[in-house]
């Protein structure tokens, strides 16, 4: 019976190693795909003629905004640092604030995603990604649009 025990215990430790491998293997992964998703966002031809042109985000004062035209203009789900990132290659500019503006973006984006403004998706490793959906504000427009079929009704 001993050595069906020994047996046990040595198939345990290796079980134990293999899923430490299995999650440093699957970090590592993560942190490619951000890699491989952040340098693809600079070779996009859009980013690059938009950092070419007039930067559309240069003149912006919302934060929100522009944290929205960053997600629009996306061809994929971000994640905050990518958003920061893509507002900087727009023309935001960050001087003008004196706190991180990371821990900013996050808020915005957790705000954002109560509303139904953007969906988020979470990662292992804690990470997450967001998506425009621009829900809210087409109910929204879409109830502005009734509000003055109405008024011209009357």
């Amino acid at each position: 019976m001993g050595t069906f025990r020994q047996s046990l215990d040595e198939a345990r430790r290796k079980l134990a190693a293999a899923n430490e491998e299995k999650e440093a293997v699957e970090k590592r992964i993560a942190d490619l795909e951000s890699v491989v998703k952040g340098l693809a966002s600079l070779c996009d031809s859009e980013v690059r003629e938009a950092s070419q042109s007039a930067k559309p985000l240069a003149s912006e004062d919302s934060f929100s905004n522009a944290i929205g035209f960053a997600l629009q203009t996306a061809k994929g789900d971000l994640t905050p640092v990518e958003v920061r990132d893509k507002m900087q290659v727009l023309g935001y500019d960050f001087e003008k604030y004196e706190t991180d503006p990371l821990a900013s973006i996050h808020t915005v984006l957790k705000r954002m995603a109560k509303k139904g403004i953007v969906k988020p998706r979470r990662w292992p490793h804690n990470r997450t990604t967001y998506t425009w959906t621009g829900e809210r504000q087409q109910a929204e427009k879409a109830g502005d649009d009734a509000a003055s079929t109405n008024d011209s009704r009357k």
